[in-house]
């Protein structure tokens, strides 16, 4: 009997010991943007933790938006969902305004933001960066030189060339060749080069020709001077 008791008393002290201790609260895990900014730029974005949102304005348009970075506070052990993002995806018909979605995640949970990238006006022209034509005799690759506004594919012997691949400044800048036709050219008609980027364009002449050594001057006449001294000659 007395035996039955003592276990009894020590269920009941341990009743009551749990009963003394509540249990521990459960910890709140988020996954929210404190705060964030391009990487390696002076934009800040303005967050919404309303509406998930973040906005950046007044972003120079020559920015490279094909591979925008961010640093960013977050909640406690969260982190964004990539560290590269491609903002080229998700433009408005003007190219002015940016839009994409970025993701926080702390363990299970995940947040997702609209966030959108506001454009300034460009300041310049866009610019050519690099052209690639191929030979039509035998698709030899050939870089294309640039000189007084106009574009030297340098192929003076070919009758056609294909195109290769270009670079435009900014990147994201779009061209067309006038008279091109089944991504060729002909030495015949060779046309214009056009490159448009958010409402400015850059035309430049195609000439078969290969661009001028550097330093001359390809329109100076030239001179002969035929005003030699005669009064010794035999």
């Amino acid at each position: 009997m007395k035996k039955n008791l003592f276990f009894l008393s020590i269920a009941l002290l341990s009743v009551l010991f749990i009963g003394c201790n509540p249990p521990e609260p459960e910890t709140s895990v988020e996954a929210l943007i404190k705060n964030i900014s391009i990487k390696n730029t002076t934009y800040a974005g303005t967050v919404d933790n309303t509406t998930y949102t973040v906005t950046f304005d007044n972003v120079a348009a020559e920015t490279n938006v094909e591979a925008i970075e961010f640093t960013a506070k977050l909640s406690l052990g969260a982190k964004l969902d990539k560290t590269v993002y491609d903002f080229t995806k998700g433009a408005s018909e003007d190219g002015k305004q940016l839009v994409q979605t970025v993701k926080v995640i702390n363990a299970t949970v995940e947040q997702a933001y609209t966030v959108v990238i506001n454009l300034t006006d460009p300041v310049s022209d866009p610019q050519l960066d690099e052209l690639i034509m191929k030979k039509g005799s035998n698709g030899e690759e050939v870089k294309a030189l640039l000189f007084d506004g106009a574009v030297a594919i340098g192929m003076p012997e070919e009758a056609e060339a294909e195109f290769g691949s270009i670079k435009g400044i900014p990147s994201r800048a779009t061209y067309k060749f006038t008279t091109m036709q089944d991504n060729k050219i002909s030495a015949a008609n060779p046309g214009q080069l056009i490159i448009e980027f958010m409402g400015r364009t850059t035309t430049l002449d195609v000439t078969f020709a290969a661009a001028p050594t550097p330093g001359v001057d390809i329109t100076a006449a030239v001179v002969h001077d035929f005003s030699v001294a005669t009064e010794n000659a035999p």
